[in-house]
């Protein structure tokens, strides 16, 4: 049986940092993180990445707020957003949506994509990414 690696502490905190950062900077910055984030995982590493999918897009925006999501790829709320999430408020962070294809081209540009998973009514969007050897 196949075993990934644990996600360690390490990833853990950038991955929070990468989620805080990529929204604070409208998405400007975004290709640089996952820059840093391949250069700490190591040769043949996976990484596990979460992603508001369908669902949170479905909750949390308005319709028109997920037309404009559809035609630029990606959306913004920051923690002054009344349709931000509490987590967001409370934590002055931000809430980042992207489209399906956005995430597979962006996340997909750095890393090799193993998996999408499309968790639907069951939670965040899941990615698997692998940096090759």
């Amino acid at each position: 049986m196949n075993r990934l690696p644990a996600l360690g502490r390490l990833a853990d905190s950038i991955a929070r940092r990468v989620s805080e950062e990529g929204g604070r900077r409208k998405m400007a910055h975004q290709r640089l993180w996952l820059e840093e984030l391949y250069r700490v995982v190591r040769p043949g590493g996976i990484f596990l990445c979460t992603v508001l999918g369908r669902n949170y897009q479905e909750a949390m925006l308005t319709a028109e707020d997920r037309k404009r999501l559809h035609k630029d790829g990606h959306m913004v709320l920051d923690a002054q957003d009344r349709k931000a999430s509490l987590a967001t408020q409370r934590a002055g962070s931000c809430d980042v949506f992207q489209t399906r294809s956005e995430v597979v081209a962006v996340f997909g540009s750095v890393f090799q994509m193993l998996d999408y998973i499309d968790c639907g009514a069951g939670g965040q969007d899941l990615l698997v990414l692998l940096k090759p050897r």
